[in-house]
């Protein structure tokens, strides 16, 4: 965790969701560690989120910092007016830069995951499990934060009864 808060790209997106307005949930900053088995051998991913809370107090961004033997990354999910965005940093340019992701795609895929496993343990466990077939840091941050924000709406409203397809719908994610 260390490592995370001190990280260049975390400390640059937290300054620009702080300056949109979203607030950081100190208590719910939670980390996990997950490994995976490449042809290269074994890396061992530590993942870290960081929620925020919009103007209404509900989760609305998370930054998610990803290191392993690969390297180490970060981005932000943030949920918007129903509609999904992730952030990164842009160490060349020094700014905080809009970077795109086919979410529906990716909603259809990481739901069945959350829903298969949820009920056992919480969202960052859930989501490091689903995520951790991603080595590279730089996708590993995307697939954690979009699967963070995803696992809390699911465990909110309960929707592991629904379908994918619905599920994604109502994220904003299809």
């Amino acid at each position: 965790m260390a490592q995370a808060l001190s990280d260049k790209g975390v400390l640059k997106l937290r300054e620009e969701l702080i300056k949109s307005g979203y607030k950081p949930s100190i208590e719910k900053i939670s980390a996990m560690k997950a490994a995976t088995i490449n042809e290269s051998g074994t890396i061992t991913t530590t993942l870290v989120a960081m929620p925020f809370s919009g103007a209404d107090g509900n989760v609305t961004a998370v930054i998610t910092f990803a290191s392993n033997e690969l390297g180490s990354a970060a981005a932000a999910v943030v949920i918007s007016d129903g509609m999904l965005t992730t952030l990164g940093y842009d160490s060349i340019s020094g700014e905080v830069q809009i970077r795109g992701i086919d979410y529906c795609s990716f909603c259809m895929w990481a739901v069945g995951g959350i829903c298969a496993s949820i009920t056992s343990m919480g969202c960052t466990a859930v989501c490091a499990r689903v995520c951790r077939v991603v080595p590279n840091p730089a996708w590993a941050v995307i697939c954690f934060g979009t699967c963070w924000l995803i696992c809390n709406y699911i465990v909110s409203y309960d929707a592991c009864g629904s379908d994918a397809d619905e599920i994604c719908t109502e994220v904003g994610l299809c």
